[in-house]
């Protein structure tokens, strides 16, 4: 796999956190990688060797775990490193060994570090993925290395234990779908004055809440629940269910100002919610991300019989890192159970399927912020910004393209 004459090792300290040691090796692309295991990171190794199958076109003799790597004892993990060059040298003897210094706890690298250069190992190097660099500690003054751009969205999950199914963005009917009413996706979007009120109400929280009633748990249509009454409908209100008429989202006209007729059950399901998930969608394909899926399913790759599965509305992968996005259009301010758990599942999800690289947002088409009954101001945006969530609600949604551009070139959202 090299791209010289030369052939080459590395020698890796499996660690819980897979990219320390995936990035290096797909950044140099070793001939062969020998994994130093210690005893609580077995299951760690071979989910490491399984990612080098399977996302790094590795064949499985170019992957070697060297298992007994003590986890404490200076003098003992000395010993290990040293037995373990012997071992190299005895089975490639004509190979540059390089040893990547990134994973494992401190004790066990700076014995490997120690160990190695007695062994006259001169090769050695650091992930800074804060830089995006390998950093060449030895030989001295080497120009850092840049680090290849190496996560699919698939690779990435896998890195974290995770398995990515389905897309709702990898079927051709869906995209055809969103891309005919890319249009009118946009305009909702950008006129989110016109449907929904800051303080509540407005139509399209009564469009809303029609579907729901006309929507069984399956997203169907219920039988003889296709007919439903409006509350209140204004001039405004009228010119955003004529667009909606005209671009086949549901039934409506002049003479019935106050009824909306659902005749299909996937518009239905558009404008009940789904439209938000098309719009960063579109944002974010006509953006230069490298990776985007809408509607992933991902399921628990170290806990395969308890079939636990989410679902994410946008993910984006680029450079290695991750944005997660969670879409939302009902009015949450009314439902604070509903408020916690989006909040919750955000979190969980970033933290268990995201890793160290990366970060989440809630696009909400409703104001978050607002005031409960007492008249005190609840700040649903400072509370998910302290579990590292950003927001953008209401009005807002429409710097979702900015916000994009900026992560994709600094590696981070925006701050404050």
């Amino acid at each position: 796999m090299s791209n010289t004459d030369i052939r080459s090792l590395m020698v890796c300290i499996v660690t819980k956190q897979n990219a320390a040691n995936i990035l290096p090796v797909m950044t140099m692309k070793p001939d062969i990688v020998v994994l130093a295991v210690s005893d609580d990171m077995k299951m760690g190794s071979e989910n490491l060797s399984q990612w080098f199958l399977t996302h790094g076109d590795f064949r499985p003799e170019q992957i070697v775990a060297m298992d007994g790597l003590p986890d404490r004892g200076i003098d003992r993990i000395s010993d290990y490193a040293l037995e373990l060059l012997i071992k190299i040298e005895e089975q490639w003897p004509d190979y540059k060994v390089i040893l990547n210094t990134t994973g494992g706890n401190k004790l066990m690298t700076l014995a490997m570090v120690d160990a190695f250069r007695k062994g006259g190992v001169s090769d050695m190097v650091y992930a800074d993925t804060q830089h995006n660099v390998l950093e060449v500690i030895e030989p001295a003054k080497t120009p850092s290395i840049p680090i290849s751009s190496v996560f699919t969205i698939s690779g990435y999950l896998a890195a974290q234990n995770r398995i990515a199914r389905k897309a709702s963005s990898d079927e051709q009917a869906w995209c055809e779908r969103a891309l005919e009413r890319k249009a009118l996706t946009k305009w909702l979007a950008n006129h989110m004055d016109k449907l929904l009120q800051e303080k509540g109400g407005g139509i399209l929280p009564q469009i809303n809440g029609a579907a729901a009633l006309a929507l069984d748990k399956n997203g169907g249509l219920k039988p003889h629940c296709n007919q439903q009454d409006l509350h209140y409908v204004n001039p405004p209100s009228k010119a955003v269910l004529k667009k909606l008429k005209e671009n086949g989202i549901l039934e409506w006209s002049e003479d019935r100002p106050n009824t909306v007729y659902f005749t299909h059950a996937e518009p239905t399901r558009y404008i009940s919610g789904g439209w938000l998930e098309e719009y960063v969608w579109h944002i974010a394909t006509d953006s230069n991300a490298e990776h985007v899926a809408a509607g992933l399913d991902i399921h628990d790759g170290q806990h395969r019989k308890d079939d636990v599965r989410n679902e994410l509305d946008l993910v984006l992968v680029h450079n290695n890192r991750m944005l997660l996005v969670e879409c939302k259009t009902s009015q949450i301010q009314k439902d604070r159970q509903k408020e916690s758990d989006i909040i919750h599942k955000l979190d969980s999800i970033g933290t268990h399927a995201g890793g160290l690289f990366c970060e989440r947002l809630l696009v909400s088409a409703s104001p978050l912020d607002h005031e409960n009954r007492q008249g005190r101001t609840i700040k649903v945006s400072s509370r998910a910004k302290g579990y590292s969530i950003d927001v953008l609600q209401y009005l807002e949604i429409k710097q979702f393209r900015q916000l994009i551009d900026h992560w994709l070139a600094k590696g981070e959202l925006p701050k404050g």
